[in-house]
C-alpha cells in the first residue's frame, strides 16, 4: 500500500484491494535463517526472498518501477496478517 496520508488503510478486508504489490513466502520451522532483501534503486522497488536456507538463493518477491519513496517515511513488512497468521506466512509489500 502506498499512501500519502490521505488514505486510511481498510482494516475490514486486512487491506485487501489497497495493495500496490505483494508476495507470499512459507517460512514455518525452516532449519535455518529465512532472510528478506530490499533494493530501493533509481525508483525501483525489489523485494525477494531466501527460503533455500543457504543464503544465496533469492527469488525476487515482486518489483515495481518509477515508484518515488521519499526520505523520512516508513516500510513496512509484515510477518502475517489476519486469517494467514496461523499459515506463518510472509506477506512482503506494505509500504
Amino acid at each position: 500500500m502506498l499512501n500519502d496520508g490521505t488514505s486510511n488503510y481498510d482494516h475490514n478486508k486486512d487491506g485487501s484491494g489497497q495493495e500496490v504489490a505483494s508476495c507470499q513466502r512459507h517460512f514455518r520451522n525452516p532449519s535455518g535463517p529465512t532472510a528478506m532483501r530490499i533494493d530501493y534503486i533509481d525508483d525501483t522497488l525489489t523485494v525477494s526472498m531466501d527460503t533455500a536456507e543457504s543464503g544465496k538463493a533469492y527469488v525476487q518477491c515482486f518489483q515495481i518501477q518509477d515508484i518515488d519513496l521519499p526520505q523520512g517515511y516508513f516500510f513496512g513488512i509484515s510477518a502475517a496478517t489476519g486469517g494467514l497468521a496461523g499459515m506463518s506466512v510472509t506477506r512482503c509489500g506494505s509500504f
